[in-house]
């Protein structure tokens, strides 16, 4: 699991490090440029028509059979051809638009929307590569090429536009170049430990193969695409409808609110998921209970104790972090709203896993469409109102109301008495109890100290106190589902 967690340090420290470096190298519309660029990244990465999730998926359940494994590298290989294609006909629109629209720079304009569309189709094949090296247990590996090509890229991003140019065409292209040789290195990885699957274009081309692949994707695309849409496009509303400066302030509290997830749980979520599908598709029911009493035993404490630390001392950290930007507490203000929604969406992604491996699309589907546009529409009109921290709370609780109907759901998985068995032993008690360990360590740190030695307290405190009462309540856990006589889970 620590491979896990190495692999999600080059993301944090990108947003630690890298990001108030491109603030002060930028100017705030550039940088304001840039937040959106990176958003729009984002976007694009998840938006793969479901083939991340599928092929992952399809590669877990196949680890340890090369038959099954090389019809799964055949898939993935049809998937890459797929996003390729997808890309190339983004870019052929919008060199369309650009044309039609003309202007002085026209040209400049072209390049950068085919380095732009190049670049997202090299993030997301990285993506898809990573996943499924992850999936066949190569935790390690995927760790050290995902940390290391991270980091890259984010250095000579920052080199470059200290050096050479500080544009936002400079960012592009550094970003780029990095990116391909990144992919380049993974796939190889990938394709090596796949087993020898010969290159065939005659079964790539395969039109039933494509079809049949395109079919399982279409449940997982709405639900990707949904979910991208609502956690990303809201820097492109603001662009819109604010000065684009707003829009920087905006994407460094979304940065600083994801660090609990980018650090703690979504490793976590990484580590488990290949291991929750293959759970399931081999109808092993005494490993399904472990894996899910392990995961929310974990997850609990990651998301809440360095949550509550974050929101407790934004005023504190947030202009360390950014090194006395003047608009440091307009920021501080949004990130403690945004943390406390992505902190209680977060304790959702037990459902969320479960709900991919036993494929129930159509309802994630449903839930992703129908809340992507309820928050959308509900962003836009406090971005027209000039709020910022409307947009903020709405996004609170689009996540909390995520996380309150995937447990809704899974509880038509599951029968009465092992649904509120899990709930109360695996949700309900240790959320309570990790509470009550950040006001106690709030407290006594409020005693004895001020500034940085109250925030070290507080943390020490909620570390020692949050251990001890999450062991205990994972051994009682453990007694109490023995005492049904039967697995947990139906």
């Amino acid at each position: 699991m620590a491979s896990v967690f190495a692999s999600r340090m080059g993301g944090i420290l990108v947003s630690l490090i890298f990001i108030p470096i491109y603030t002060r190298l930028l100017s705030p519309a550039e940088f304001g440029a840039v937040a959106l660029l990176l958003s729009l990244q984002a976007f694009f990465l998840v938006s793969d028509l479901g083939l991340a999730t599928i092929l992952a998926r399809d590669t877990a359940i196949a680890r340890g059979d090369q038959v099954a494994l090389a019809a799964a590298t055949q898939d993935r290989r049809r998937g890459e051809m797929m996003v390729a294609v997808l890309v190339m006909l983004v870019a052929l629109v919008a060199l369309v638009v650009i044309a039609l629209g003309g202007g002085p720079d026209i040209l400049r304009d072209g390049i950068r929307t085919i380095v732009s569309t190049a670049l997202v189709a090299l993030l997301v094949l990285l993506n898809i590569s990573q996943l499924c090296l992850n999936a066949l247990g190569h935790y390690r590996l995927t760790g050290l090429l995902t940390t290391s090509g991270t980091l890259a890229r984010a250095a000579v991003s920052a080199i470059v536009l200290a050096r050479v140019e500080a544009s936002v065409d400079a960012f592009l292209w550094s970003q780029f170049f990095v990116a391909a040789l990144h992919y380049a290195t993974t796939r190889a990885a990938l394709d090596q430990r796949s087993g020898a699957v010969p290159h065939n274009l005659a079964q790539l081309l395969d039109r039933a193969a494509l079809i049949r692949l395109l079919v399982r994707c279409k449940p997982v695309m709405v639900y990707t695409l949904g979910g991208a849409a609502a956690l990303n496009l809201d820097k492109t509303i603001l662009a819109t409808l604010l000065p684009i400066r707003l829009t920087g302030w905006y994407f460094l509290a979304a940065t600083y609110a994801m660090v609990p997830i980018g650090i703690l749980s979504g490793p976590l979520n990484q580590y488990f998921a290949p291991r929750v599908a293959h759970a399931e598709a081999s109808g092993d029911t005494a490993a399904r209970w472990r894996l899910a009493a392990a995961f929310q035993l974990l997850l609990l404490p990651a998301v809440v104790l360095p949550a509550f630390i974050l929101i407790r001392e934004a005023p504190l950290l947030i202009p360390l972090w950014l090194h006395g930007t003047p608009n440091a507490p307009q920021i501080a203000s949004l990130a403690t709203i945004l943390l406390a929604g992505t902190a209680v969406g977060a304790t959702g992604y037990y459902p969320t896993t479960f709900l991919i491996a036993v494929a129930d699309n159509r309802f994630l589907a449903r839930l992703s469409a129908i809340s992507a546009v309820i928050v959308l529409g509900v962003a836009a009109a406090w971005a027209a109102a000039g709020s910022l921290i409307g947009v903020a709370a709405s996004y609170a609780i689009f996540h909390a109301c995520g996380c309150i109907v995937q447990w809704w759901r899974l509880r038509q998985h599951w029968s009465r008495i092992q649904y509120r068995t899990f709930l109360l032993t695996c949700y309900l008690m240790p959320a309570a109890a990790m509470l009550l360990v950040c006001l106690i360590g709030w407290a006594l740190a409020g005693m004895f100290a001020t500034g940085w030695a109250r925030a070290a307290i507080e943390a020490t405190v909620q570390l020692l106190l949050g251990g001890g009462a999450m062991a205990i309540l994972s051994r009682w856990c453990y007694r109490r589902s023995a005492s049904l006589h039967r697995p947990i889970l139906a």
